[in-house]
């Protein structure tokens, strides 16, 4: 059996891709990624907002905790990119976040600028609406008196 040249040449040819073929899928990538890219920006300030308000809830509750623990009162004071856990026994906080590190371009809105808990986990100021707010997207949450979280949905 023999292989002749015209046989060889088509082999060749059949045997990979030409540079036009390469750089039409890669302009077509580039398309479709230009279109997909404005609608993930999207989704990210959503997850950032809710990411935020999550750990806001989480550190409320974590407050509750050690007020419950201490036998004495704990209090959380926000700024608009932070905040901080500290019980009133103490001379240094129990817990720093800030939020501008963590989540970038993210703010936190609540109701009272401090939330206090006596030592039995009960909310005696700043009960009301925290919201995180991300861009134009925002997470909310409810702190009830009596210390629990509503999610806003």
């Amino acid at each position: 059996m023999t292989i002749s040249d015209q046989e060889i040449v088509l082999a060749r040819r059949n045997a990979g891709v030409t540079l036009i073929e390469l750089l039409t899928v890669l302009a077509i990538m580039a398309i479709m990624l230009g279109l997909a890219a404005p609608s993930m920006t999207g989704v990210l300030g959503v997850n950032r907002a809710e990411a935020a308000a999550n750990q806001v809830a989480a550190d409320l509750m974590y407050a509750r905790v050690l007020a419950v623990r201490s036998g004495g009162s704990v209090t959380v004071t926000y700024t608009p990119t932070s905040y901080e856990v500290a019980t009133a026994s103490a001379t240094d906080p129990a817990k720093v976040v800030d939020l501008s590190r963590d989540y970038v371009d993210t703010t936190i809105r609540p109701s009272a600028p401090q939330v206090i808990f006596n030592s039995r986990g009960l909310v005696t100021v700043g009960t009301g609406d925290f919201s995180a707010i991300s861009g134009d997207k925002t997470a909310a949450f409810t702190l009830t008196g009596v210390g629990g979280i509503q999610r806003d949905f």
